[in-house]
């Protein structure tokens, strides 16, 4: 994933090589941030994060679920990097190379993907869309009759469609259509 502003120029992608408390590491990371505490027999998934700035060039290993993608996983805001990792949501500040805050989002299903919308943020889950607030606190949920293949935002609503063809919609304001 690719995510630029005018101050950072982030790049993600999973490093299927490291390993926690592995000597053969990529030793380049200037941090290597494990907020869920997972250890060396668990299964997690490692993301590389590259961020470019006028101010340095730096390398982070963000340790997390290994039913993470990297594809869609991060909204870039200013200096502020929100990851969302599976159920857990981490937000860096990239000025400060610090982790501001991790969030457990609680679900039964395996979380896609991470939209920015007006005041808040999306989830586009596999069998649910969750609306979250600036601070990651859950607002709404709202599911699907089988796997959620298609999700649109707008300004005022999300629209979205599962694999057996129904469309759904909500509304950003807090009603469910």
């Amino acid at each position: 994933m690719h995510l630029f502003n005018e101050t950072h120029d982030v790049t993600i992608t999973i490093d299927p090589t490291y390993r926690i408390g592995s000597a053969d590491n990529d030793p380049s990371y200037d941090h290597v941030f494990n907020p869920n505490g997972y250890g060396r027999n668990d299964f997690y998934s490692t993301f590389c994060i590259r961020d470019h700035s006028e101010e340095s060039d730096i390398k982070i290993a963000l340790i997390g679920s290994c039913y993470s993608y990297d594809r869609a996983c991060s909204v870039l805001d200013g200096n502020i990097l929100t990851v969302l990792q599976n159920d857990h949501i981490t937000k860096i500040d990239l000025d400060t190379d610090e982790v501001i805050s991790t969030t457990e989002i609680p679900t039964d299903f395996i979380n896609i993907s991470l939209h920015k919308i007006p005041h808040g943020l999306a989830i586009h889950g596999e069998l649910e869309i969750i609306v979250l607030d600036n601070d990651c606190n859950v607002i709404r949920r709202a599911g699907a009759r089988d796997v959620i293949t298609d999700i649109q935002i707008l300004e005022d609503r999300i629209l979205y469609k599962d694999d057996s063809g129904y469309d759904y919609e909500v509304e950003l304001d807090g009603n469910k259509a």
